[in-house]
C-alpha cells in the first residue's frame, strides 16, 4: 500500500515542472508610469518597452523603456506619436542598412535589425484602429506608416496579437491575428500580414490540409518559434477557450495541437517563446478569476506543463504582456477582475515588474 501510494504521488507531481525563479523588480529611473492594462510590449535585447494601455478611466500614449539590466525605467515619447489606446500589439521590426568598403575594395552591406518599434491597432474607448504606427529608436521619432484607410488593409481591432515572420523572400512583416471591434471575433479568414519592406497588406494563401480551423478570438497572445504562429485560448461569443493551434508560414496552413494536459479556458494572458517552448502566464481562468499560474509547452513534445518557479509568484493578474530578454521574461502591469458575456469588470490594476529567471 505504501509503494502504491508513493506511486500515485509521482504521477500527480508529473505534470509539474520545477521551473526558474521569479524576481520583482523595483527599479530606478526618472519615470515611473502610472498602474495600466491591456499595454504593448515588446522586447529589442535587454531592453523592454511599453506603449500605451488603459487603468480604467484613462487610456494612455507614452512609451518608456525598462532597462532589464540597469533595472532603469526613461520616458521616451510622452504622447508625439499615436493616440491614447489599449488593445493594440507591438513587434519589432525594420532594419537599417550601412554599406563599407573592405580591405580588398569591395563595397559591402550590414543590416541592423530590430530598430522600429511598431504598433498596430487598439481600442480608445469608442474608436478602433488600423493604422500603423513606428517608433525609430534611432531617431526617436514617431512616424505613421500607415493610415489603414485603403481597401486591403486589415479592419480596425483590438485584443488581437501580431507576430513577426520572414514570408521566405528575406522581407519583415508583421502578422495580424484574431480580435473584436466590438461586434465579432476574427478568425483565419481574416489572417494578414503587413510587408514591412513595401509597406502593402497582404492575405495569406490558405494550404489548411484539413479543412480544420480555429474559431475567430480575442484577448490572445501568440508567439513566433520558427515561423509558426502558437497561440492558446482567448475568447469568444462562447466563452473563453482552451485550445492550441499553430498557423506555419512555410506551408501557409493551420493545423490544431493535441495536448493532453492543458491549462482551464484562460484570456487575456501573458504569452513569450524562446524557440524550445511558448510559456504563458496569468490572465483570466474560466474567465472569472486572475490566475498565477505560469504554463509551458515544449514544441518537441508537444504538451502543457505547469511549472512551478521559485521565488515569490506575482500576484493574479491578465491583461498583461510578456516580453523576452537573454534567459529572462519580462510582465509589467495587469488587473484583476473578470471577463463574463463579453463584459470586462477590472478591480485592481497593477504598475510592478517581475521577471521570471530561466
Amino acid at each position: 500500500m505504501k509503494l502504491l501510494f508513493v506511486a500515485l504521488a509521482l504521477v500527480a507531481l508529473s505534470s509539474v515542472a520545477l521551473g526558474g525563479k521569479w524576481v520583482q523588480q523595483i527599479p530606478s529611473g526618472p519615470y515611473f508610469p502610472p498602474p495600466r492594462y491591456f499595454h504593448s510590449q515588446a522586447g529589442a535585447g535587454n531592453n523592454a518597452y511599453i506603449f500605451g494601455g488603459e487603468d480604467g478611466s484613462s487610456y494612455f500614449k507614452d512609451l518608456f523603456m525598462y532597462h532589464t539590466q540597469q533595472n532603469y525605467v526613461e520616458r521616451l515619447d510622452s504622447g508625439n506619436g499615436p493616440s491614447a489606446r489599449a488593445g493594440h500589439c507591438a513587434q519589432f521590426l525594420g532594419k537599417i542598412v550601412d554599406t563599407y568598403v573592405d580591405s580588398d575594395n569591395v563595397t559591402q552591406t550590414v543590416i541592423v535589425r530590430n530598430d522600429t518599434y511598431v504598433v498596430f491597432g487598439g481600442f480608445d474607448g469608442t474608436n478602433y484602429y488600423n493604422d500603423i504606427w513606428e517608433f525609430n529608436l534611432g531617431t526617436g521619432v514617431w512616424t505613421q506608416i500607415d493610415d489603414g484607410t485603403d481597401s486591403d488593409d486589415a479592419a480596425a481591432r483590438a485584443f488581437h496579437t501580431c507576430v513577426p515572420f520572414d514570408s521566405g523572400d528575406g522581407s519583415d512583416n508583421l502578422l495580424i491575428f484574431g480580435g473584436t471591434d466590438g461586434s465579432s471575433y476574427f478568425g483565419p479568414s481574416d489572417l494578414h500580414y503587413y510587408n514591412y519592406d513595401d509597406g502593402t497588406w497582404h492575405t495569406p494563401t490558405d494550404n489548411t490540409p484539413n479543412g480544420i480551423y480555429p474559431a475567430g478570438r480575442a484577448y490572445i497572445q501568440g508567439v513566433n518559434n520558427g515561423d509558426n504562429l502558437y497561440f492558446f485560448g482567448g475568447y469568444n461569443a462562447d466563452g473563453c477557450l482552451a485550445d492550441t493551434w499553430l498557423w506555419n508560414s512555410n506551408l501557409s496552413a493551420w493545423f490544431s495541437v493535441p495536448t493532453p494536459d492543458s491549462p482551464a479556458p484562460l484570456a487575456a494572458y501573458a504569452g513569450w517563446g524562446d524557440g524550445g517552448t511558448y510559456e504563458i502566464f496569468g490572465g483570466w481562468s474560466n474567465c472569472n478569476a486572475a490566475s498565477s499560474n505560469l504554463w509551458s509547452l515544449s514544441h518537441s513534445t508537444p504538451d502543457w506543463t505547469l511549472v512551478a518557479p521559485s521565488g515569490i509568484t506575482p500576484p493574479p493578474r491578465a491583461a498583461t504582456v510578456g516580453s523576452f530578454h537573454g534567459n529572462d521574461y519580462l510582465i509589467y502591469g495587469g488587473a484583476t477582475g473578470s471577463l463574463v458575456n463579453g463584459t470586462l469588470t477590472v478591480t485592481n490594476v497593477y504598475d510592478d515588474l517581475w521577471l521570471y529567471r530561466h
